[in-house]
């Protein structure tokens, strides 16, 4: 059957010279990656199947909330199925649906320069409708919501998100399923969107990739000068609009603006299309190069391909995220991973890197632009973090560009080749400054200086390849300490203002964390990172071996103010059709006559609110609001540059408190003077506009904003000191006279103790804005029903706390682990650090858990799998098999995470109540031009042949049951499958039946905790099971993993270390663990989930 459409099979996906006379635009080749042999296609087929199958179920996804009895399935199980169904029935080449599936990814295709505005207005031109319809304003002014209900202050569904108005608008007047037009095709999108690439290119008057990247084109496409950019858009548009339908359109719109809004990105993507994609992508960063080198999902990629090579982009590695909160986290995490025995230094310049057990590396994070750097001989290339190639300003020779002439002769001429990781930034040296970043463009395009002119200045922090004439190194697995050292090799003559190498300080304490955020505060600097000196380079990863902090971690550090809020912006895509942040003004108190209020524009703030906070202040102050009009701007209100979408008037309006790093010139506000780094504290509900800030107050502010008191500290271990409060206490104790904040001490009751260093009020009111109770004694604990958790809370156990009777019934807990847990925004896990006094009970729990943390440090016990053989270790792939050799527990998740590999798993039949038809007969349906007579006979083949289309994870698949699960499987026969979330592992559940059948304590917390426990447990225990983990009730498995429990029963835990200790201990986490596996679609360190 021929492909649909007169679409030809024979037509590359690929770039494909173009044919024409010497008028078309001109052409450049891009590769040298040629397309492999026998990969065509034999079809292409519809995009509204790509719609239906894909983008549609994805989105679906979002918040949805899981059905009893049905599997857990995440966005790679979709991408998966539609991937099976694409190669068996369309063809090996996936490159045409991964582009749309990646779209800021697909650096072939070239800008659209479009945007929500132009976009808006070529729409309006494709359907003939006038700017004076409210539908064209409401397609113009998307962020706007609909205002016609002025007694609703709920966001506006679809506001915010211009291609969600945009379905709206298309829809009511889409004529698509009545003309008679075929359904377009992938070929033809792709085709489509490449011509959208050329109108933007003319626009701009450049050569446009898209020229030579088009998936249809015969013949060629010219630049036509004679007709406005928006006539050429507008064209092109309309034979999407006579073909697409309205859900099609909008997701068309997406693909053009480049973002999906379903946090699709190309680890999910590309690991769902092969195992070894995500390690090939972060090589080369060419979804074109992955998807015709992988086209074969059972052909796995040799080892020396995953490494980086000279002149090709790759993926750079990125700093990680901690979820603790606390400088004392971060010294944690520079500690761990550390060598047994760890090489020597060897020399001056290796030992100014080189750490002490105890040490790591902090250096300034600057304003500027990751770039990577690649140099063969006298030929450079230069890369942004998003791949985009920058060498046409840098120099791709010594001759040329704005940093390539001034940096050339600055390298060790030994070295012939070296791939350096570094940050652009501007050099002012007239004022010896960093000049900001949003300049950097325009020094960048200048190929000549005066001594005193800002220019590009190259500061390199890592080298990952070196090439001499006595041969290359890969230095992806070299310590960072190490690497840091050997830019000094590869640069003999580093030059100030134009090639520098950034500087590194030697740390080991959380208060030189502090001190040095102190100081890069006070010389205004953008925040720091800190990195274990023992750290590899990760391509493409997010690693806890790196960690930002920014200046809005210093709580205790900064400016705090109380400012009124005087306008407000539309928020985008979750936020769309609400306000998102707003405008702060400062009251000018020499303009006030007659109690008339007069207010300039000074700072706008978004950060620090909560979904609570936002829907509070949609109430007070609905139906208050009004547009911003520049030309006709209120008695009360000035500005500059900066405009909100909206104002609201002084005393219709709010005091918020913000903190700030200090107060800097802002040009584009009305005050002459900003905020840096602002983020709200809370609302002032005490407080009016009379009582806000005023323009000389926040003058006196500036002034002394370099004189900060260096007597706050920023630690979780207790340290910080107490602030002397001249004034009412600011944040969130004003919001707790309003509303709750959250619930995150919800079911737990205190009796706070009477504490030298601590107000026992401002406790009080901390506990009961988060969700939380308390009593006024020991002995009321007992007489509060329906909680989890009864503590006490004090500093010391002596004197009177210690001659309450009832105080002896309960935990005594520090202060410091309610306000560390507010700062987290989650309950810390309460270990030892936290007790003042604990019963025998916690005692020996703790006990447990920590001889069993020592024992996993040491390395005395393998991480997860038996010395002895077992039906699962047999069939482990080689390196997991390592993994069980390695004495280091975080090496076994690094190199999991390194052969991140794509899920496996059975395609899921239709439910007789759901809409999901079989993936593979959709492809069916959209590739045929007529019916086929064999329909039943094909279906059948269809589901014979499932097991043996899934790509295999290795040449040696595990069979299809290596292990019989003694728990319940939501998915039916359990079978050992390690490319899925959970598929190595088998976990025990908690429960009072199980605790029962193990013959183990019941727990004391009868009723509805253990009730709710079990139930937590339940639900866990279904996004195990639904992601492959396998479950035993028995605590005596060998092949028992981890220990699955609620963090409100811990009465068992010592019972269970003692009983899992031999020949191994096994992780004991929470319930949250297995949900944050399941968000973030991968394994996170168990270290953070333990009771």
């Amino acid at each position: 059957m021929g492909p649909p459409n007169g679409v030809g099979s024979s037509q590359a996906n690929g770039p494909q010279p173009t044919q024409g006379d010497e008028d078309d635009l001109p052409t450049v080749e891009l590769d040298d990656f040629p397309r492999p042999l026998g990969i065509e296609n034999r079809t292409s087929p519809l995009f509204l199947d790509l719609v239906q199958m894909v983008f549609v179920r994805i989105e679906g996804m979002i918040g949805e909330k899981k059905k009893p009895g049905k599997p857990y399935r995440t966005k790679r199980d979709v991408l998966w199925e539609y991937f099976s169904g694409w190669r068996k029935h369309v063809g090996p080449d996936t490159y045409p649906v991964v582009r749309l599936l990646l779209p800021d990814r697909d650096t072939r295709r070239g800008n659209y320069n479009l945007k929500e505005q132009k976009l808006a207005k070529a729409l309006l031109k494709t359907m003939g409708m006038s700017t004076e319809i409210k539908d064209a304003r409401a397609l113009i002014n998307w962020k706007v919501p609909d205002t016609s209900d002025h007694h609703s202050s709920r966001p506006q569904k679809g506001a915010g998100d211009f291609a969600s108005v945009a379905f709206a608008v298309i829809d009511a007047r889409s004529t698509a399923k009545e003309n008679g037009e075929p359904k377009m095709t992938i070929d033809e999108i792709n085709a489509l969107l490449d011509r959208l690439s050329v109108a933007g290119a003319a626009q701009r008057g450049i050569v446009n990739r898209a020229a030579n990247t088009s998936t249809q084109a015969s013949g060629s496409t010219k630049a036509r000068t004679n007709t406005s950019s928006l006539d050429q858009v507008a064209g092109v548009l309309t034979m999407a609009y006579e073909r697409l339908s309205p859900i099609e359109f909008k997701w068309l719109i997406r693909i053009i603006l480049r973002d999906h809004k379903v946090s699709m990105s190309e680890r999910v993507v590309l690991g769902a299309m092969h195992p070894d994609a995500v390690d090939l992508f972060n090589t080369c960063s060419d979804i074109l190069r992955v998807c015709w080198e992988l086209h074969d999902p059972n052909k796995r990629l040799e080892s020396e391909h995953k490494e980086m090579t000279v002149g090709r982009v790759f993926s750079p590695m990125l700093c990680g995220r901690l979820l603790k909160s606390g400088f004392d986290s971060v010294v944690q995490k520079m500690r761990a991973d550390r060598p047994a025995s760890p090489e020597e230094p060897k020399g001056s310049t290796e030992m100014k890197y080189w750490c002490k057990p105890k040490e790591f590396l902090i250096e300034e994070k600057f304003d500027g632009e990751r770039i990577q750097v690649h140099k063969k001989g006298d030929m450079y290339t230069y890369y942004s973090r998003k791949s985009t190639d920058y060498t046409h300003l840098y120099g791709q020779n010594p001759r040329e560009g704005s940093i390539t002439p001034f940096i050339h002769e600055k390298f060790n001429p030994d070295v012939l080749e070296a791939v350096l990781d570094a940050e652009m930034l501007v050099w002012d040296p007239q004022n010896s400054v960093y000049v900001p970043f949003g300049q950097l463009k325009s020094f960048a395009a200048k190929t000549s200086f005066g001594p005193d002119d800002p220019r590009p200045c190259l500061k390199v922090f890592d080298v990952l390849y070196i090439r001499t004439p006595k041969g290359c190194q890969s230095l992806l697995k070299t310590a960072l300490w190490k690497r840091k050292a050997l830019i000094h090799k590869v640069i003999q003559a580093p030059v100030p203002g134009v090639l520098e190498i950034a500087e590194v300080k030697k740390i080991s304490t959380a208060e030189e964390i502090s001190d040095f955020l102190k100081v890069m505060l006070e010389e205004r600097g953008e925040g720091m990172v800190v990195k274990n000196p023992y750290s590899i380079y990760q391509l493409g990863g997010r690693e806890l071996t790196w960690l930002k902090i920014k200046p809005d971690y210093m709580d205790q550090l900064g400016t705090d103010l109380d400012a009124l809020v005087v306008g407000a912006y539309w928020g985008q895509g979750r936020r769309g059709g609400t306000h998102a942040s707003f405008m702060l003004g400062v009251r000018d108190d020499s303009r006030e006559e007659d109690g008339k209020p007069y207010f300039r524009s000074f700072a706008k703030v978004g950060t620090g609110f909560n979904r609570d906070l936002f829907q509070s202040i949609r109430d007070q102050t609905q139906g208050k609001w009004f547009d911003y009009n520049r030309r006709k701007l209120p008695d009360w209100f000035s500005t500059n540059s900066e405009a909100p979408d909206q104002l609201i008037h002084p005393k219709d309006s709010f005091v918020v408190t913000v903190k700030a790093a200090e107060v800097v010139l802002g040009k584009d506000y009305g005050a002459g003077w900003t905020l840096r780094f602002p983020r709200c504290m809370g609302v002032r509900d005490d407080k009016d506009w009379t009582d806000s800030a005023t323009l000389s107050e926040l003058e006196e502010m500036q002034a002394g904003s370099t004189k900060r008191s260096q007597d706050s500290q920023f630690t979780s271990e207790g340290k910080k000191r107490k602030t002397t409060r001249t004034t009412k206490p600011t944040g969130m104790m004003a919001v707790v006279k309003v509303e709750k904040v959250d619930e995150l001490f919800k079911g737990m009751v205190f009796y706070v103790h009477h504490m030298r260093h601590f107000d026992r009020g401002e406790m009080h009111a901390k506990i009961k804005a988060h969700g939380g109770e308390f009593r006024q004694a020991p002995s009321a604990l007992a007489g509060v029903d329906g909680v989890e958790e009864r503590l006490i809370v004090g500093t010391e156990w002596k004197n009177a706390l210690t001659r309450m009777q009832a105080a002896k019934d309960y935990d005594t807990i520090s202060p410091q682990w309610i306000l560390d847990s507010i700062e987290a925004g989650e309950r810390m896990t309460l270990t030892s650090k936290y007790y003042v006094n604990c019963l025998e009970s916690t005692h020996i729990t703790l006990a447990a858990l920590d001889q069993r943390d020592e024992m996993l440090r040491k390395g005395s016990a393998p991480r997860i799998f038996s010395p002895s053989p077992s039906p699962a270790a047999s069939v482990l792939p080689s390196a997991s098999s390592k993994v069980v050799e390695m004495p280091s527990p975080k090496q076994e998740e690094e190199e999991e995470e390194s052969n991140f590999t794509a899920m496996q798993h059975e395609m899921a039949d239709s439910d007789e109540d759901s809409d999901d038809s079989n993936g593979e007969d959709r492809f069916q349906d959209g590739i045929h031009d007529e019916p086929d007579d064999d329909d039943n006979e094909d279906e059948k083949e269809v589901k014979e042949e499932k097991e043996d289309d899934k790509p295999k994870a290795e040449s040696g698949s595990p069979p299809a049951s290596a292990r019989q699960s003694n728990g319940a499987d939501e998915l039916g026969e359990a079978h050992y499958d390690p490319d899925s979330l959970f598929g190595q592992y088998v976990a025990y559940f908690d429960t009072s039946s199980n605790a029962m059948d193990n013959n183990l304590s019941a727990s004391q917390k009868v009723g509805a905790s253990q009730t709710t426990a079990d139930e937590g447990l339940t639900k866990v225990q279904k996004l195990w099971t639904g992601n492959r983990g396998r479950t035993t009730d028995d605590l005596r498995d060998p092949e028992l993993t981890h220990i699955i429990l609620d963090a409100k029963i811990k009465d068992r835990i010592s019972e269970m270390i003692d009983r899992t200790s031999e020949p191994r201990y096994r992780h004991l986490v929470t319930t949250a663990w297995i949900e944050e596996c399941v968000d973030a679609e991968a394994l996170v360190d168990e270290q953070d989930f333990r009771p």
